[in-house]
């Protein structure tokens, strides 16, 4: 079985958003499309989303934004709502630093 044909995740393009955002606040939405491979208008819908609900908290300074994850909100699904965003954010953990910086470590 080739994983090429295979290519759905677990999870959404809600969820990775909000993973980036969550251990990254202030990164751009750019830098953010780039990272979950998605383009800077889907990510922008989906802070709207997520804003909406209130699973996050926009805040503009200057001309850059500031996110803040209200980790205390049930999930919204009926089979998960028992858990909480920061259920989820604990499961998942912070994305490694390469994968965030897109940078490799090189060996001496």
């Amino acid at each position: 079985m080739s994983s090429a044909n295979h290519r759905w995740t677990f999870f959404t393009n809600h969820s990775h958003v909000l993973f980036y955002i969550n251990f990254h606040p202030e990164l751009p939405m750019r830098d953010i499309a780039g990272k979950v491979g998605i383009t800077e208008r889907a990510v922008h819908t989906i802070i709207k989303d997520l804003e909406e609900v209130g699973v996050i908290t926009v805040t503009k300074i200057g001309r850059n934004n500031s996110y803040e994850v209200n980790r205390d909100i049930p999930l919204r699904h009926q089979i998960e709502s028992h858990r909480t965003i920061a259920d989820l954010l604990e499961i998942i953990g912070a994305p490694d630093d390469e994968v965030i910086t897109g940078e490799q470590e090189t060996e001496d």
